[in-house]
């Protein structure tokens, strides 16, 4: 797990992080706590009050480059020695550059030929300097990281922590801001991409569906079952304590296609008796009678399958264990409700088409073929 603090000044930044990693190390499960904040060593800064300077007939570029030539020396000319091109670099003696009041003994000449003093205009301080400035959105940035014992706590419910924790942080800091990334946020954008996965899979299994039984209203009778199926794997979770995390999102996205097929069975059958001249009564006795077995013989399959991985018989995978365990309380939620709830949701949408004009509901055109 990661924090971010942004602002611009280091000393906040430093402060406020020192105060997140205090806090981190009170909660059980958190480890390895740090940050990637390095001082650097100490570094002499000329401060120059540019008001003064102007007045005495000095600018920051000049009193730049006439320190830089003091210390650093300039290239003034060259010499070849045996055809080798010599720069020659003038300088300050070395006596006259060794130590910082070599420099506020320095005197400048103005535009005018006047001799002005360093120690009338300017100040040197010695400060830490930084390894390295990093930056996030444009803002300098301080990243607290730890790693997380799974077993003791998970990576949302420290965010949850941290954001209660300081959740007045930016009112209280003004220009400061708090980000929570790491896993958490790796987490929240596939959670994101993978809805809109789901809702594009869900319209296209619509379409598909509506192309099938020429019905725009029969394939949400099969689909209702999807959503009831999710009782079944949020039951599961609870019950085996295991989290509801991106795995389980995964698992829950196969679920659906597996309770969509066993639906569709169904009344794909419904309508096949009911074309042979069946009263709906009939016709949903029928199908529930002969596909029972088809249904129920493909669901355990699927669900003896998976169950060894399900309960970790023989070892526990982090990443298949929750795709299992949503596949297999939610097929066995499923199929209940495929035998019992579909038929009756069949029935009770064929009794809103009649009660509107229409005998039948699996008709794009609205041919009536009654049952009477």
């Amino acid at each position: 797990m990661e924090v971010r603090i942004r602002g611009d000044d280091f000393n906040v930044l430093r402060e406020v992080a020192d105060d997140v990693k205090g806090y981190l190390s009170t909660i059980s499960g958190v480890l390895d706590i740090f940050d990637n904040f390095e001082p650097g060593k100490e570094e002499a800064r000329i401060i120059i009050n540019e008001e003064k300077a102007y007045l005495m007939g000095l600018d920051v570029a000049t009193i730049g480059y006439t320190i830089r030539i003091a210390i650093d020396g300039s290239i003034a000319s060259a010499m070849h020695d045996q055809g080798e091109e010599i720069d020659i670099r003038v300088k300050l003696q070395e006596k006259f550059r060794q130590d910082l009041e070599d420099i506020e003994d320095m005197r400048f000449r103005t535009r005018t030929g006047a001799l002005i003093p360093f120690r009338n205009f300017g100040r040197i301080e010695k400060k830490p300097g930084y390894t390295n400035i990093n930056r996030y959105e444009r803002k300098r940035v301080v990243t607290v990281s730890a790693s997380v014992d799974e077993r003791v706590i998970t990576s949302v419910e420290i965010n949850s922590l941290l954001k209660e924790r300081y959740r007045d942080f930016s009112r209280n800091r003004p220009g400061y801001l708090m980000n929570f990334s790491g896993e958490y946020e790796e987490t929240q954008e596939q959670v994101v991409a993978l809805v809109k996965a789901f809702s594009i899979a869900i319209l296209l299994i619509y379409v598909i569906l509506g192309a099938l039984f020429k019905s725009f209203v029969q394939p949400l009778v099969v689909m209702l079952a999807v959503p009831f199926s999710f009782i079944g794997v949020v039951l599961g979770f609870y019950l085996m304590g295991e989290p509801l995390g991106l795995m389980a999102v995964i698992g829950t996205m196969g679920l659906t296609g597996i309770v969509v097929n066993d639906s569709l069975i169904l009344v794909d059958f419904i309508n096949n008796g009911r074309e042979t001249g069946l009263e709906r009564h009939e016709a949903l006795l029928r199908a529930g009678r002969l596909r029972f077995r088809p249904v129920i013989l493909t669901s355990v399959t699927t669900i003896f399958g998976l169950l060894p991985l399900a309960l970790g018989l023989f070892g526990l995978s982090p990443f298949l264990t929750p795709i299992a365990v949503a596949i297999v309380w939610g097929l066995t939620f499923a199929t209940v409700l495929t035998l019992l709830l579909v038929p009756s949701l069949y029935a009770i949408v064929d009794d809103i088409a009649v009660f509107l004009g229409r005998t039948r509901f699996n008709s794009l055109d609205g041919s009536a073929e009654s049952d009477m």
